[in-house]
């Protein structure tokens, strides 16, 4: 994408495709470009749900286009997560 995120679609799913500040339910798990796993949220837990407008920018902008089933990789440069700011506690 134009703001640096990578994604690949591992599996396309089908139906309405999220669009900017929709409300969506997911199973995620997020690695450090080591391997090291910094969280997650996987069944048999219940998705999480929060609105697009509420996450990093890099984590939006790869959800958008998405559609429900879907499973896409998206790698987020440090300038649309964290960067230098990461939340305490979180090991980013």
């Amino acid at each position: 994408l134009s703001d640096g995120v990578r994604i690949m679609d591992v599996q396309v799913g089908v139906g309405e495709a999220v669009e900017d500040g929709a409300s969506v339910q997911v199973y995620y798990s997020g690695y450090l470009p080591d391997g090291t796993l910094f969280d997650s949220r996987r069944s048999p837990q219940p998705p999480a749900t929060f609105s697009t407008n509420g996450v990093i920018p890099g984590f939006a902008a790869g959800l958008i286009g998405m559609q429900p089933g879907g499973i896409r990789n998206i790698v987020i440069p440090p300038d649309q997560g964290y960067g230098n700011n990461p939340p305490p506690g979180s090991g980013i």
